[in-house]
């Protein structure tokens, strides 16, 4: 090796130490170590797993007139769309129908519930047919509504129609009307949790089955759901004791430790109350469906992804467990006609103003 210095160029030849390679050593964990890596592991494994279940728990969280319907019914209402193999089984709480739909009818389509093929609703030539993709019959010519009683409602209705859960998500579910024309039209959409499990420890005979949406917009949670089954009947009635029917986000990513599931899931520092208290389902009809129940916790969806969701006995008691793995982006507007005091804390009056608004009386004035 030769160096220039200033008195010329010098050979250092071999007065420079050879270089040893050494070879790379295993870095080794301490059992504690390597415990908390595997849990690690296992909770990430559960995450993944839960977001790549969610197009088999699918909703329709709205529905909007059927582009260029001009007639007077207006459909509300949420539908549950669960797949399994080849085949989706739909629960629904609808009001808005055609009230001729209590009896018989002929026409082609007549009070129809139908996937099309398409993925919009605001393009009527984009919509197309039913969508199924085995050979026969087209599955959907029987799968109707039905007003007898209103609200109509269904539970686990399932139709064969050769496609999987990924394949009919994003596509228009159209309502129709007792002479086959196109009245609704809402998009299918994935659900928020995967599906729900026992409460770990939970040994009761109530096996909670449903899907959710849950949106987020600045610091406050919408929860619409439509439960199918494994509810508490008790919830028919007025309850009282805490957590009693209760559908709540607690502090907890994992469903299967009940160590670290912990509590409601709510900024203390921010809102003074806990807005839990008084979210709860009831039974008094099945599927049990609630739309737009407006929760201030406090916090982001960033912050409320991947927590857990509980489901409560009339006695309060903790039954069914999910975890939330996608939120969808809140389209409500919303405005207060009262305040309410936020704890004292060293937020920025934008965020403050945000959880004032959203524990204020609000009116919900619009919803995508």
């Amino acid at each position: 090796m030769t160096i220039r210095s200033t008195g010329g160029w010098r050979n250092l030849g071999s007065s420079l130490p050879a270089y040893t390679r050494r070879p790379l050593q295993p870095v080794l964990l301490s059992s504690p170590a390597m415990a908390s890596f595997r849990s690690t592991v296992v909770v990430l494994l559960q995450l993944l797993l839960a977001r790549a279940d969610n197009y088999d728990n699918a909703i329709v969280g709205s529905f909007a007139p059927y582009p260029g319907y001009a007639g007077s019914l207006a459909v509300e209402g949420i539908m549950a769309v669960v797949s399994s193999g080849d085949t989706q089984t739909l629960s629904w709480k609808l009001s808005g129908l055609d009230t001729r739909c209590n009896e018989t009818c002929t026409a082609a389509n007549c009070c129809g519930v139908h996937i099309h093929e398409g993925k919009t609703c605001s393009d009527a030539s984009s919509i197309g047919g039913h969508y199924w993709t085995t050979n026969g019959t087209d599955p959907w010519l029987t799968v109707m509504y039905n007003t007898t009683s209103m609200p109509a409602l269904e539970t686990n209705l399932a139709v064969v129609t050769g496609a999987s859960g990924a394949d009919v998500s994003g596509r228009a579910m159209v309502i129709h009307d007792y002479d086959g024309g196109r009245i609704a039209c809402g998009l299918i959409d994935e659900g928020s949790t995967d599906s729900f499990a026992a409460y770990p420890g939970y040994t009761g005979n109530l096996a909670t089955a449903g899907v959710m949406k849950v949106s987020s917009k600045d610091v406050t949670q919408s929860l619409s759901w439509i439960f199918t089954a494994g509810l508490d009947t008790r919830c028919s009635d007025a309850c009282t004791a805490a957590n009693c029917c209760g559908v709540h986000i607690h502090v907890g990513m994992n469903c299967s430790d009940k160590d670290t599931i912990g509590g409601h899931y709510w900024n203390s520092t921010y809102v003074t109350a806990d807005p839990w208290a008084m979210i709860m389902y009831n039974t008094s009809h099945m599927p049990s469906v609630m739309m737009d129940v407006m929760v201030p916790t406090g916090y982001e969806e960033d912050d409320v992804e991947d927590h857990t969701m509980i489901i409560h006995d009339f006695d309060g008691g903790r039954i069914a467990c999910a975890t939330i793995s996608e939120i969808h982006d809140g389209m409500w507007t919303v405005t207060t006609t009262t305040t309410t005091t936020v704890a004292a804390s060293p937020i920025s009056s934008s965020v403050a103003a945000k959880i004032s608004l959203a524990v204020g009386t609000a009116v919900l004035t619009s919803l995508a």
